[in-house]
């Protein structure tokens, strides 16, 4: 029998906000098999190799902070740097579990 997990987007922006040099810039579920989470690192020089190298280093710290401030129950993740100052992180559930919006 498969659970529905419910994301609260208020808590991620909130979240994602507080840390220092992030900005929320987007959430999406799909069909409930994973979320979509966008965050903007502000502050980077897009040209700036060093900040660029710094940005990828943090992603999977990044991606951690959030899971754990928010509390997300998941199977799997991706962190993605899919533009020079956005990470993409991608969230799978658990087994026999989906993910809804609040």
């Amino acid at each position: 029998m498969e659970q529905t997990y419910y994301i609260n987007p208020e808590k991620i922006i909130k979240i994602v906000n507080r840390m220092e040099n992030l900005k929320f810039a987007g959430l999406e579920v799909s069909d409930g098999s994973h979320v979509v989470i966008d965050i903007e690192f502000k502050g980077i020089n897009p040209d700036a190799r060093e900040a660029g190298y710094t940005f990828v280093n943090k992603k999977q710290y990044i991606a951690a902070e959030v899971l754990k401030k928010a509390k997300i129950r998941f199977s799997r993740t991706s962190a993605e740097v899919v533009d020079s100052n956005l990470i993409r992180l991608t969230i799978y559930p658990p087994e026999d579990t989906s993910f809804g919006i609040e």
